[in-house]
């Protein structure tokens, strides 16, 4: 087999299989348990607070969200859940949950439903405290394969661009071959 033809048949299977994943892998939700610690910093003197931010794949509207959060002391924990869009949060929108612990709080949860379809951002501020997140809910472990989308739509033309060449290559071969055999 030609080798223009076994790399244009190659790329062009490769970017078929990236578009099918990448287009309906994310599409599959399935329920999702996400546990953090945090934060990783040491608290010191020059660090008294930390911000950590975690992201969440696209949840649908309705689907219920539960978050629990559990300090290892009391107070010192603001836990806030935001819709957004591509990590940026939306404009406009409410938040999810909001929530600043009491002064003699070590732990919160809550089961909202999830107001609109986005993604959303969890933002927890802890003020020399550690704690321990739980996130449940129903959303695509798949969803990061979207952004394979695109080198997908640029492998499948490749390979079929490859795979045209290398037939007018091979037609162009067997002109040749046939006029040395035949020369009339």
């Amino acid at each position: 087999m030609r080798k223009l033809k076994t790399l244009g048949t190659l790329l062009t299977i490769t970017g078929l299989v990236i578009i099918f994943v990448s287009s309906i892998f994310p599409l599959i939700a399935l329920p999702q348990t996400l546990v953090r610690k945090g934060p990783s910093v040491t608290f010191n003197d020059n660090i008294k607070y930390w911000i950590d931010i975690i992201g969440l794949p696209t949840i649908k509207k309705d689907t219920s969200f539960y978050l629990e959060i559990i300090g290892d002391k009391t107070g010192g924990l603001v836990v806030t859940v935001l819709s957004s869009k591509n990590g940026v949060v939306i404009a406009g929108s409410s938040p999810l949950i909001s929530y600043l612990f009491d002064s003699n709080q070590k732990r919160f949860e809550v089961a909202p439903k999830t107001e609109m379809e986005s993604e959303y951002i969890v933002s927890i501020v802890s003020i020399q405290n550690y704690y321990t997140i739980t996130i449940s809910s129903i959303w695509s472990p798949f969803d990061a394969y979207k952004t394979y989308l695109y080198p997908g739509l640029f492998t499948l033309p490749a390979g079929l661009l490859l795979l045209y060449y290398d037939n007018i290559q091979e037609k162009r071969e067997k002109v040749i071959k046939e006029s040395l055999n035949n020369p009339t």
